[in-house]
């Protein structure tokens, strides 16, 4: 099992659907920075770093760290537990 620490989490006030940016760094060897904690009529998510580009006009998103479903649900049963108990 990995281990996940949060090593900052700012609370972000009156933007939106933010509702905060968090570090984390995975097995004390993988830092993360720039998750957001995003919220919308279906619930709160995470959105993880990516770059922005045009292609035909259209803005477009590509993920600057992709990651596996499994470890992508234990970091967002971390970082929401961590958000509520907060």
């Amino acid at each position: 099992m990995l281990e996940i620490k949060i090593i900052n989490m700012k609370r972000m006030d009156d933007h939106g659907n933010l509702k905060a940016f968090v570090d984390i760094v995975v097995n004390n060897c993988l830092t993360i920075r720039g998750l957001r904690i995003m919220s919308d009529p279906k619930g709160d998510w995470i959105g993880y770093p990516h770059k922005t580009y045009q292609n035909n006009g259209q803005t477009k998103y590509s993920p600057i760290v992709e990651v596996a479903e499994g470890l992508k649900k234990q970091i967002r049963e971390l970082i929401l537990k961590e958000y509520e108990n907060n």
